[in-house]
């Protein structure tokens, strides 16, 4: 994410109304705007929801909207590349955490360099260990047993945090993860537009 990004803010609060007419899921968009949130050009936001219920977007505020914007367009090709979806796993293994990375390095993008991934097992321990290169410096983690996508968000935020004012900041829903990328203040904003506890990764 560009962290020159100057849109300004809707500083009316979560709790405003959507003007007369307009879709909930719209004017939770602009506020996401104001936060650095956007859609890939050259779309836009009626053309992301098109076929689809304003309701969602009601009964779940900002999580339903983040969840379509993380989706795929078609095949390869994501409605936003600020706001990326880790889905849940029962029992993650090495292509779980695979991808998990993917989702990272579209998610970041330019801001850091960031080479390919790979996981694989700890012959020694048993264990799961993931190979990343973070900023050119490769590093290769351990992953104790239980939730190894947390304990890779964690790691991976760290190399990240130490590689520039980037956060990666996580919120969890019944699909998975919600991942986004911004400094620490925009997290704080994004926390109170949305009412939604993001937690930084590292």
């Amino acid at each position: 994410m560009d962290f020159s990004f100057t849109y300004k803010r809707n500083t009316t609060g979560t709790g405003a109304q959507p003007a007369a007419g307009e879709p909930e899921g719209k004017a939770q968009y602009d506020k996401l705007r104001g936060c650095g949130l956007v859609i890939n050009k050259p779309h836009g936001y009626y053309d992301m929801v098109r076929g689809k219920l304003d309701d969602p977007f009601r009964k779940r505020p900002y999580e339903a909207l983040l969840l379509v914007m993380a989706s795929e367009r078609e095949y390869g090709e994501f409605w936003s590349n600020n706001v990326v979806l880790v889905k849940k796993s029962d029992a993650p293994g090495e292509a779980e955490l695979a991808d998990a990375y993917t989702h990272i390095k579209r998610l970041i993008g330019e801001e850091v360099p960031m080479g390919d991934g790979s996981a694989g097992t700890n012959y020694d321990t048993g264990g799961l260990q993931f190979t990343a290169e973070i900023n050119s410096n490769s590093e290769t983690w351990d992953l104790e047993s239980g939730d190894v996508l947390s304990q890779l968000y964690a790691k991976v935020g760290a190399a990240l945090a130490a590689a520039g004012p980037g956060r990666l900041a996580r919120w969890d829903v019944p699909e998975g993860s919600l991942l986004v990328y911004m400094n620490e203040s925009d997290v704080a904003d994004l926390r109170e537009t949305t009412s939604l506890s993001w937690s930084v990764q590292e």
